[in-house]
């Protein structure tokens, strides 16, 4: 755990990174899932709540994602500010891997080896970014360190 700690502000740093790098792939996945035609199903009402909520998370990965390269040193110096934004971050991102979890066995899913190891990367992306912010506030919160 010492030796976690001691990297903490460079794994916040590469969450940062890796935030991004995930809201830009993201940007394929409406052609790779076809959602101009699966979307033209539907009323236009579920249509703008969906392209709204996408466009909010995309939006929400790229700052997480900006102030976690840009202030490292900040997230995890022990204010309530830094816990505040840690604390938010890590149940975010626990919000999506319980999300993968109960609804990532849905039909429709991409089939191929490729989107198989697409599925289990952006398990342990999930995982990953979850357990680097959880430890982030629990040593803004004064629980570790």
């Amino acid at each position: 755990m010492k030796l976690f700690l001691n990297q903490l502000t460079n794994l916040i740093y590469l969450a940062g990174i890796a935030q991004i790098t995930l809201a830009l792939f993201s940007i394929v996945i409406p052609f790779v899932l076809k959602w101009k035609e699966e979307m033209s199903k539907v009323n236009a009402l579920i249509r703008n709540v969906f392209y709204t909520y996408s466009v909010y998370i995309f939006a929400t990965n790229i700052w997480f994602g900006i102030i976690s390269i840009l202030f490292p040193t900040q997230l995890k110096d022990g204010s309530g500010l830094s816990s505040g934004i840690t604390v938010f971050i890590a149940l975010y991102w626990w919000g999506r891997v319980f999300v993968q979890f109960v609804f990532g066995k849905a039909d429709g899913k991409p089939q191929g080896f490729i989107f198989v190891i697409g599925e289990i990367a952006l398990w342990i992306l999930f995982l990953a970014l979850s357990l680097i912010y959880s430890v982030a506030a629990f040593y803004n919160l004064k629980w570790i360190g």
